[in-house]
């Protein structure tokens, strides 16, 4: 079975535009040492699936505008494909920085970019 939408952004698909997808399963500790045994003492406070994207070459000027729109808000709902449940999954996310670079001025065109979707709350 084909994977036909594997993320969206505000409802918007954007898988198109990809050059690569790829779902980090971070999970986040709080309070943690080690003793001299070198055994560990944290408290996990819950797994936070951060979302790697890289958007492909050749991109045009309305294509780059609408993932700029897209991540402009401080923050945006995401639907993603979650690839160990076999489903899509959803939550709040904020981005990191970006760069956008031009290709090719006289036509419009991007250079491949980056951006990493970081969740606000804990899986």
């Amino acid at each position: 079975m084909a994977i036909n939408t594997f993320l969206k952004i505000n409802g918007t698909p954007i898988q198109k535009m990809l050059k690569e997808y790829k779902v980090d399963y971070n999970l986040l500790w709080a309070d943690s040492d080690r003793s001299m045994d070198g055994s560990i003492h944290a408290t996990l406070i819950g797994e936070f699936p951060k979302i790697e994207l890289k958007f492909k070459d050749g991109m045009s000027q309305a294509e780059v505008s609408q993932v700029g729109n897209l991540l402009s808000q401080p923050f945006f709902n995401i639907e993603y494909w979650d690839s160990r449940n076999g489903r899509m999954a959803s939550g709040q996310f904020y981005r990191n920085d970006y760069s956008v670079e031009i290709l090719d001025a006289r036509r419009q065109l991007y250079k491949s970019f980056s951006v990493n979707l970081i969740p606000t709350r804990r899986r």
